[in-house]
């Protein structure tokens, strides 16, 4: 297009946008070799569905409420009347009648603007993207799970199915193993999240104290073989837990009083690990790094996601394309 390269993402994006913005044909032309990319990128995702059976009909709903075609128009709201509530503002279809992209802009926040004894105070907005898939009662929001249940509520408001309409618990598919959703994918888990069992419900300093003299008469036996400290620890630190240290496995007892453990590899997949295995039994999952491959155009393409479990979202660190999240949806869905 004639444009200048050098400069800034945001100065060379400004630019492009400035020379296609109006024109439909040039849009079209210039941006379809990216349009699996357009509407992605390192984003959140939260999935809802709807009852079973109500599904149907809902485009035809959304163009009934929202007083204009989305599919035809965008409608901007002045910026003056912009809530924190997202409205509809445009709407596209997708590779089929039963699928279709959605976009919603909502006030994010102020920034102010101080200059010696004046302030001005600036709103800024953001745009969210919603996919809706009528066949598989999928509705994706691409955003933080905070914006995305916010964007989620107006949306059903919009098609009057408020009642309907829940989240998608991104690990039912998959047993409620994160290990399990690692394997669906075809990948390998390469960081777990996970915060200790609670086997103990007080842990006084007396018996902290003595786990870690007891690591370090270990680290000692392991240098000098010294069997008489090894053995001196582990009476005292029976002594300090009582019955307690009988019905409690050790590497419970080394894990208590830990509010997080994050145990990662690269390269790898962690379930290699002898730690993570041994540790395992006493850990429950907060969510986890999954890096697996997506065929693209004929080739291998690496992509890494966290999942949040008390979320109930993943995030893609690596910045996700239409194909790759359509890998993702159709294991979960």
């Amino acid at each position: 297009m004639d444009l200048p390269t050098d400069g800034y993402r945001p100065e060379l994006a400004f630019s492009v946008w400035e020379k296609v913005k109006g024109n439909t044909q040039l849009q079209n032309e210039k941006l379809k070799p990216w349009k699996t990319r357009l509407l992605c990128g390192r984003t959140s995702v939260m999935w809802y569905q709807l009852d079973v059976g109500t599904s149907k009909g809902i485009k035809e709903a959304l163009l009934k409420q929202c007083g204009f075609n989305p599919f035809n128009d965008i409608k901007m709201p002045p910026k003056e009347e912009l809530t924190s509530t997202p409205i509809l503002i445009s709407a596209a279809s997708g590779d089929n009648e039963s699928e279709y992209f959605l976009r919603f802009i909502y006030k994010s926040g102020v920034t102010k603007n101080i200059y010696g004894d004046e302030m001005q105070l600036i709103p800024s907005s953001s745009i969210v993207t919603v996919y809706v898939n009528e066949d598989i009662n999928c509705f994706e929001v691409r955003s933080e799970p905070g914006t995305a249940s916010k964007v989620a509520k107006s949306f059903a408001r919009l098609i009057n199915r408020e009642i309907a309409l829940a989240p998608r618990n991104i690990l039912v598919p998959f047993g409620n193993n994160v290990e399990a959703m690692a394997d669906a994918l075809g990948g390998n888990l390469i960081e777990a999240l996970s915060k200790p069992e609670s086997l103990l419900e007080d842990f006084t300093s007396e018996q902290t104290e003595a786990i870690a003299k007891v690591l370090t008469a270990f680290d000692e036996y392991l240098a000098a073989e010294d069997t008489d400290s090894l053995t001196k620890e582990l009476k005292d630190a029976k002594i300090a837990f009582g019955d307690e240290l009988l019905s409690v496995p050790f590497a419970a007892l080394i894990l208590s009083g830990i509010e997080k453990v994050s145990l990662g590899v690269a390269g790898r997949d962690l379930r290699e690990l002898a730690l993570y295995d041994f540790l395992k039994p006493h850990l429950q999952h907060q969510g986890g790094f999954i890096q697996f491959v997506v065929q693209e155009d004929g080739l291998p393409q690496s992509y890494t996601i966290k999942v949040g479990l008390k979320s109930n979202s993943v995030y893609f660190v690596t910045p996700a394309t239409e194909d790759v999240l359509k890998f993702v949806r159709e294991r979960i869905f």
